[in-house]
């Protein structure tokens, strides 16, 4: 071999090394797969904020996958969906915008406004979810069913097997399973303790077939009849709705509202208000206002001085709770609902105790949200939510809700249940007028009495009870106003007295 040839083949020895050395490295730069991340409710809030910023239009609402933890954006094209996925969230391509899906509410509430009913936004479908409980039949049914079909397969049509209703609780005596005991007892009135908290069957929800859950309406299919069936609705039958029968709601019979029977109002019985027997209003016994076994299953425990999140407060003849302490304008004052500002005017943290606050603004119907100012002007109530057995949540800023996130409330009648968040912008029909918009649904139980209480989930106050149907017994869908809502309209914040 010659000098040249020998130059030559060393030459190409060394690229072909120098090949071998890059390819690898080459291949390994374009491996660019995205990494899916894991979020909090808190940190895919933010991301999913970013994204729609970014994406305008072509975002079609988004929501957090409690299995994986993954942020699920939906998008109207492949390649806004690339721009989601390099930022670490999953991406998926639907057919409706936001922008339509919302334009589809506005045309519900022209064409559907029909008592009984109640919608909302599911990201998840890409879908308005359209429900209708158990008195949704004849003429009404027909009218949902003809705006619904209208609006093709944007629109799911569902059966509510109970009866939507607003959660204040009438004029029985304190907190713990007042108006109907569903769940009945909790650590605090199990022993026929708070208010009619235990009895048979509870306020138009159990018993046979309570409500409407068994033979009546409640199962599915657009037309579905109510009219018979065992427990059906509210005329008779084991375990009707306000009328008869065990468990009735205002009238007779064990676990009855606040007339007679075990556990009735302020008089006597096991469970009396304010004067004897176990789990009397703030004087003594287990469940009792003040005193031990309070809030946690049973609900209705003070946790201080001034109540907490969650504990009962009373108005005239109507039994609410708290959402949560705020200041005002430096005073203190907190946040329930607007529907028991309509209630009563003064409120007490025992029945027929001492004026606590006076209320200063309550909206409702459209909205539904009331601050209360403290008559003390003094006044350090905690920014927080009672959990029962004397603990508490504090409580420190205020949260959007997302569907999927994971949410739990607290209230006067059912203590603390937890659940997730499944739709947004959410309107409810109660009847009589009364429809509510823009609140958030839930999957987590309340009952009457548990109105105005707090949604959490960790330290961010979410949404202030509402209303909704069925118990904490058989479950059922819950509606909230959110809380930063109300927080803007009355110029509060977190953190009276803190």
């Amino acid at each position: 071999m010659n000098k040249r040839t020998g130059a030559i083949a060393g030459a190409s020895a060394a690229a072909i090394a120098a090949a071998a050395f890059l390819l690898p490295n080459a291949h390994a730069s374009t491996d660019t797969t995205p990494t899916l991340r894991t979020f909090s409710a808190p940190s895919a809030a933010r991301l999913a904020a970013t994204l729609k910023s970014d994406l305008g239009d072509k975002a079609a609402g988004w929501y957090l996958d409690g299995k994986t933890g993954h942020l699920v954006m939906n998008v109207l094209s492949k390649e806004e969906a690339d721009r989601v996925t390099a930022k670490g969230a999953v991406a998926k391509v639907v057919r409706h915008s936001m922008a339509a899906l919302e334009q589809g509410t506005q045309t519900l509430r022209a064409t559907a406004s029909v008592p009984g009913t109640a919608w909302s936004i599911d990201p998840r479908t890409n879908r308005i979810v359209v429900l209708a409980d158990r008195t949704v039949t004849g003429r009404k049914m027909a009218t949902l069913a003809k705006a619904t079909g209208q609006m093709g397969e944007m629109v799911t049509v569902k059966r509510s097997a109970g009866e939507f209703r607003r959660y204040d609780g009438g004029d029985a005596g304190a907190g713990a399973g007042m108006d109907g005991g569903g769940n009945g007892a909790g650590n605090g009135a199990g022993n026929g303790g708070a208010d009619a908290g235990s009895g048979t069957g509870g306020d138009s929800g159990a018993g046979t077939g309570g409500n409407g859950g068994m033979g009546g309406n409640g199962g599915a299919g657009i037309g579905g009849d109510s009219g018979s069936g065992t427990g059906g609705d509210a005329s008779a039958g084991a375990g009707g709705d306000a009328s008869a029968g065990a468990g009735g709601d205002a009238s007779a019979g064990a676990g009855g509202d606040a007339s007679a029977g075990a556990g009735g109002d302020a008089s006597a019985g096991a469970g009396g208000d304010a004067s004897a027997g176990a789990g009397g209003d703030a004087s003594a016994g287990a469940g009792g206002d003040a005193g031990a076994g309070g809030q946690q299953g049973g609900g209705g425990g003070q946790s201080g001085a001034t109540p907490a999140g969650g504990d009962a407060i009373f108005g005239g003849n109507a039994r609410c709770s708290l959402g949560f302490n705020v200041t005002v304008q430096g005073a203190p004052a907190f946040l329930t609902a607007g529907h028991c500002g309509n209630d009563s005017k003064t409120w007490s943290a025992q029945q027929g105790g001492q004026q606590l606050g006076t209320v200063k603004d309550s909206k409702f119907p459209k909205t539904d949200f009331a601050l209360v100012t403290y008559d003390d002007a003094t006044a350090k109530p905690q920014s927080a939510v009672t959990l029962g057995n004397g603990k508490t949540q504090p409580i420190t800023k205020a949260a959007e809700a997302a569907v999927g996130m994971k949410v739990q409330r607290s209230g006067s009648t059912t203590g603390v249940h937890d659940g997730t968040v499944t739709g947004l912008d959410a309107t409810v029909n109660y009847g009589n007028g009364d429809i509510v918009n823009g609140l958030i649904q839930t999957d987590v139980c309340a009952e009457p009495g548990d109105s105005g209480g707090s949604m959490f989930s960790g330290d961010s106050a979410v949404g202030l009870t509402s209303g909704g149907s069925g118990d904490c017994t058989k479950g059922g869908e819950t509606f909230f106003q959110p809380v930063t809502k109300a927080l803007e309209a009355t110029g509060a914040k977190l953190g009276a007295g803190n």
